[in-house]
C-alpha cells in the first residue's frame, strides 16, 4: 500500500513547473526585445536619426564658443573669417591672439586671461603645447583649458594630433543637444512601453492597492535609502579621486550640467526626470532580471551594465587616444558611483517583489533631486 502512494504521480506539482518554466521563457524573451530595441534605437542611435532630419548641425566655431562659455577659466580657437562674420553674436568675447586664419578667444567675465594671459599666451605656445598649467603672479597654480573644433582647417593649422586641449566633435550646441537628447528619448521610451505597458500598469495597480503601506510612503522610504547609499557611495571615490588628483565629474554628468543650463534646459529636465527613468528602468532592472532565474547574477549584470552606459565618452576615449593605466583606473573610480546605484536599484527592486512601476518612481525622484541640486 505504501508502495502505491510513493508511485502516484503529482501533477499538479509537475504541471506548476512547467508553467514556471513557460511563464520564465516568455519573460526571458520579452526582455532580449527590450534590450535589442535599446540597443538599435539608443546605443547604435537609429531613433536620433529621426529628429536628426529636422534640428540642423550648427558651425563648428559656435559649437566650440558654446562649449567654452561654461568654463570661467578656458579660452578657445576659432575661424578669424567666421568670428568676423558674426561679431554681432559676441559681445561678450574678448581677443588674445590672432593671425591671418584664427583667432584666440576669452569671456569677458575671464579676468585670469584679460588681466594676465593677453599678454603672454601666443599661438606659438599653443601649438607647441607649452601650456598645462598657469602659473600666477602669486604662484598659484590653475589647469590650463583650451578648446577647438574638428574642422579641417583649425586641426591642420594647429597641427595637434595626441592633444591635451579639448577638441570639440559636437555638430550641435547644448540647447540643440538638449533637444536632441529628449527627441530621441521619447522616441526610445514610447517604443518599449508600447511592448510594456500592460506590466507598468499592472505594477502600479498593485502599489495601489497595497493599503497597509500607501504608494507614496513607499516612494519616499526608497529615495532616502538611495539618497543614503548615494552619500556613502560618494565619500571613498571623492577621497580616492582628490588623492589620485582625478576628476570628479563624468563627461556624462558634464554634459548634462550643460545642456541643463542651456536655453533648452527644460528639455534635458523633461529627459532625465521622466523619460530616462523610463527607459533606464524598463532595460537595466526589468529587461535583465528577466533573462536569468538566479537572481543574485541579475543584480551584478544590472549593476555594471547601469554603470557602463554612463560612461560611454570616457570609455571609447580611453582606446581612442591610447590606452593608459592611470586614465584606465581614473574610468574605474569614476564608474564606482553609477554601479554602487544600479546594484542599488537592482537589489531594491529585487527585494520589492520586482515591482518596476516603483523603481521608475524611485529613479525619477533621485534624478529630480539631482536636478534641483544643480541650481543651487
Amino acid at each position: 500500500m505504501q508502495e502505491k502512494k510513493d508511485n502516484i504521480i503529482n501533477y499538479e506539482e509537475i504541471f506548476k513547473h512547467k508553467q514556471e518554466n513557460l511563464d520564465f521563457i516568455k519573460k526571458r524573451d520579452q526582455g532580449f526585445i527590450n534590450i535589442l530595441i535599446y540597443f538599435f534605437l539608443f546605443i547604435i542611435g537609429f531613433a536620433s536619426l529621426i529628429p536628426m532630419l529636422f534640428i540642423k548641425r550648427d558651425n563648428p566655431n559656435k559649437v566650440v564658443l558654446d562649449s567654452m562659455k561654461n568654463y570661467s577659466d578656458a579660452v578657445a580657437i576659432i575661424d578669424t573669417s567666421y568670428y568676423e562674420n558674426n561679431s554681432g553674436d559676441f559681445n561678450n568675447l574678448f581677443t588674445i591672439d590672432f593671425n591671418n586664419s584664427l583667432i584666440l578667444v576669452s569671456n569677458t567675465n575671464n579676468t585670469l586671461y584679460q588681466n594676465y594671459l593677453s599678454e603672454t599666451l601666443t599661438f606659438e605656445d599653443i601649438i607647441a603645447q607649452n601650456i598645462d598649467v598657469v602659473t600666477l603672479e602669486d604662484d598659484k597654480k590653475i589647469e590650463f583649458n583650451l578648446f577647438y573644433s574638428s574642422s579641417s582647417s583649425i586641426s591642420s593649422a594647429l597641427d595637434i594630433k595626441d592633444s591635451k586641449y579639448q577638441k570639440i566633435t559636437s555638430a550641435y550646441t547644448y540647447n540643440k543637444n538638449a533637444l536632441l537628447m529628449f527627441s530621441t528619448y521619447l522616441i526610445v521610451a514610447l517604443v518599449l512601453m508600447a511592448f510594456n505597458h500592460k506590466v507598468v500598469i499592472k505594477d502600479f495597480n498593485l502599489l495601489l492597492a497595497d493599503k497597509e503601506e500607501p504608494i507614496f510612503t513607499k516612494s519616499i522610504k526608497g529615495f532616502a535609502a538611495m539618497l543614503v547609499a548615494t552619500f556613502l557611495i560618494n565619500i571613498p571615490v571623492t577621497l580616492i579621486s582628490q588623492l589620485l588628483n582625478f576628476k570628479s565629474t563624468s563627461d556624462n554628468q558634464t554634459q548634462i550640467i550643460n545642456m541643463l543650463n542651456s536655453s533648452a534646459g527644460i528639455f534635458l529636465i523633461l529627459s532625465t526626470v521622466i523619460l530616462a527613468p523610463i527607459v533606464e528602468e524598463l532595460v537595466f532592472r526589468y529587461s535583465i532580471f528577466n533573462l536569468f532565474k538566479n537572481k543574485k547574477i541579475a543584480i551584478v549584470v544590472s549593476a555594471i551594465f547601469f554603470g557602463s552606459i554612463h560612461l560611454t565618452s570616457e570609455m571609447v576615449l580611453l582606446f581612442m587616444n591610447g590606452f593608459e593605466m592611470m586614465k584606465f583606473l581614473e574610468v574605474i573610480i569614476l564608474s564606482i558611483p553609477y554601479i554602487g546605484i544600479g546594484a542599488f536599484l537592482a537589489y531594491y527592486y529585487h527585494k520589492t517583489k520586482e515591482n518596476i512601476t516603483l523603481l521608475i518612481i524611485l529613479h525619477a525622484l533621485s534624478n529630480l533631486f539631482a536636478v534641483l541640486a544643480a541650481f543651487l
